[in-house]
C-alpha cells in the first residue's frame, strides 16, 4: 500500500498468470506464521504465539507429510527457519522432516553480505548477499538428482526484505539515492532489499525446465506486515508489523503455476496462513485427516465463487498477554494485550480509521462483538 512502489516484475507476472488473494492474513510476526504453515494450527493449539517460541518437533507437520505415501516428495528448507527458538540446534529442520536445509535458523541477519549459513547441521561463514546465496541453493537442490526423479516441494523462505535496512548488490535493484550502503531513507533500502529478491525469484524460474516449470505450483507469499519505519498512507506506524492491524497481518498471497486454472484473477475469499497447510496437502493429494484450523483453499484456484472461510482468526502474544483479531466479511474485532477491544467495519473502513466502539456501546454493535466473540471461541476449541 501507499504511493512508492519498488520495481517487481517477475513478481507481477506471477499476479498475472495466477490468482491473487486480497484478504490474506499472517501473523503480526514470522515465528507463529511459520509455524502455521507448517501445522496448519492456530497458535493456541501449537504453542507458538511470538517470536522465538519453540514449536515442538513432535507436532505433526506439512514436511512430514509430504514425505508419506507410496510416491513420497523429495523435501527441502532453503532459508530462514526460525521455528525453534533463539538458540537452535544446527540439526533442528531435519527433526521436523527437512530431508535437506540450508538457510540461517534465527530472525535476522547482522548483515547480509556477511553471515553463517548452516547446511544439514553444518555451519560455515559466507559472503555471498543472502538473497542470492540463498537462490543459488535453491537451484543446486532443484537440480539435484533427487528432486528430478521425485516430486518435490521447496519452501524457499528469504529473509531480505528485513531489518536491518541494507543496500543490495547494484545489479539486483533500480533504486535511486543509495551511496556506500547508506540511504536517504530506509524506505529506499526496503524497496532495494525487495527488488533484489524479485531478481533472484525471477532468476531462480528461469533455471526450471519448461517440462518442470509446467508441473509446478507456485506459492509467495509474506510473513507478516510491514515494518514501521517503512510503512506508508493510508497505514500509520502504529498500525505495522508487530500490531493486529491490517498493517501488520494483511500479506501478499499469490498462487501460479500448473495447478492454477484462473489466470490474472482477484480472490477476496477469506484466507489464513494455517490454510496452506490444507491447500498443499490437497494439490498433493495427502489431505486425509486435515488440521481442524486449516481449510483448503484449492477450489479457488481453478473456479470463482469459493466460498472460503466465515471467518478468519490470528492469534498473537505481546508483553506476555494473549490478543487476537477475528473477522468476518464485513467486521473485524481486535482484543488488545489489555482486553481493550476495537471493532471496525473493513466493508467501509479498509484502514481501520474509526472504532466503532470508541464512543460507546450500542445494542447492534453489543450483537456484533458478541456474535464474533463467541465464534473466536469455537475456533479455538
Amino acid at each position: 500500500m501507499g504511493t512508492a512502489k519498488p520495481n517487481m516484475p517477475n513478481l507481477q507476472a506471477l499476479c498475472q498468470a495466477g490468482v491473487v488473494f486480497e484478504q490474506a492474513w499472517a501473523h503480526p510476526t514470522c515465528t507463529p506464521t511459520r509455524a502455521s504453515l507448517l501445522t496448519g494450527q492456530y497458535g493456541s493449539r501449537s504453542q507458538v504465539l511470538q517470536v522465538d517460541d519453540v514449536l515442538a518437533p513432535s507436532t505433526p507437520n506439512l514436511l512430514q507429510r509430504l514425505q508419506q505415501g507410496s510416491n513420497p516428495y523429495s523435501v527441502a528448507v532453503i532459508g530462514k527457519w526460525h521455528v525453534s527458538g533463539a538458540n537452535p540446534d544446527p540439526n533442528a529442520p531435519a527433526q521436523y522432516g527437512a530431508s535437506h536445509y540450508a538457510g540461517f535458523l534465527t530472525g535476522a541477519l547482522p548483515d547480509y553480505s556477511d553471515w553463517r549459513i548452516t547446511v544439514n547441521g553444518s555451519t560455515s561463514r559466507t559472503t555471498t548477499y543472502a538473497t542470492t546465496e540463498l537462490t543459488d541453493r535453491a537451484i543446486a537442490w532443484l537440480s539435484s538428482a533427487s528432486s528430478q526423479t521425485q516430486p518435490w516441494f521447496l519452501w524457499l523462505a528469504y529473509s531480505a526484505p528485513h531489518t536491518p535496512f541494507h543496500t543490495p548488490p547494484a545489479a539486483l535493484h533500480t533504486q535511486q539515492g543509495l551511496k556506500d550502503g547508506s540511504a536517504t531513507d530506509s524506505r529506499t533500502q526496503y524497496f532495494a532489499a525487495a527488488e533484489a529478491l524479485d531478481h533472484e525469484f525471477g532468476r531462480l524460474l528461469a533455471t526450471l525446465p519448461a517440462s518442470v516449470l509446467a508441473k509446478t505450483t507456485i506459492v509467495f507469499m509474506g510473513d507478516n506486515g510491514t515494518p514501521a519505519a517503512v510503512i506508508q498512507s493510508p497505514y500509520s506506524r502504529n498500525m505495522a508489523k508487530d500490531t493486529l492491524y491490517e498493517g501488520g497481518i494483511r500479506v501478499p498471497l499469490v498462487v501460479a503455476g500448473a495447478e492454477v486454472s484462473r489466470t490474472g484473477a482477484r480472490e477476496t475469499a477469506l484466507v489464513n496462513s494455517a490454510d496452506l497447510f490444507a491447500t498443499w496437502a490437497t494439490l498433493a493429494q495427502r489431505s486425509d485427516s486435515l488440521p481442524a484450523d486449516s481449510l483448503s483453499f484449492a477450489p479457488a484456484l481453478k473456479s470463482s465463487g469459493f466460498s472460503g472461510r466465515s471467518h478468519a482468526l490470528i492469534e498473537f502474544r505481546k508483553d506476555g498477554q494473549l490478543q487476537s483479531a477475528i473477522r468476518d466479511a464485513r467486521y473485524k474485532l481486535i482484543e488488545q494485550q489489555n482486553g481493550r477491544r476495537e471493532l471496525y467495519d473493513l466493508s467501509l473502513d479498509p484502514y481501520e480509521s474509526t472504532d466503532l466502539l470508541a464512543s460507546g456501546s450500542t445494542a447492534a454493535l453489543d450483537a456484533i462483538v458478541t456474535t464474533l466473540v463467541n465464534r473466536r471461541a469455537e475456533m479455538q476449541r
